[in-house]
């Protein structure tokens, strides 16, 4: 683009050039340059583009970040349950339902229930 321009600027001084004929390319200058500068706007890897695309990234660093943590959760719940006895029992119970022989498991019902 610059020596395009460079090239016509080169010509204007090297003919003599009548002022319509000036005028025309200054015209044509302008235009390309005004549709340079839009397309580094609107066109598909324009400006705008860009700062939507940022946003939809820092969107999914977001939700890598929560899912990170909630893969944390688990591990930590895996390993809890198979090194803490304990735990592995309170977990059954409560989450499962499961009782131990000696004992027996009672459930209330609702009325809504039946």
């Amino acid at each position: 683009m610059a020596m395009l321009l460079g090239n016509i600027i080169f010509f204007m001084v090297m003919k003599k050039i009548n002022l319509n004929e000036k005028k025309i390319i200054q015209s044509l200058i302008v235009l390309c340059s005004v549709v340079v500068f839009l397309l580094s706007f609107l066109g598909d890897k324009g400006y705008f583009e860009l700062h939507k695309l940022k946003k939809k990234e820092m969107a999914i660093e977001t939700k890598i970040e929560l899912l990170k943590k909630k893969k944390q959760i688990w591990l930590n719940k895996i390993n809890s349950i198979k090194n803490n006895q304990t735990y592995f029992d309170t977990y059954a119970r409560e989450q499962l339902g499961y009782v131990k022989n000696y004992e027996f498991l009672i459930r209330f019902t609702s009325p809504e229930d039946e």
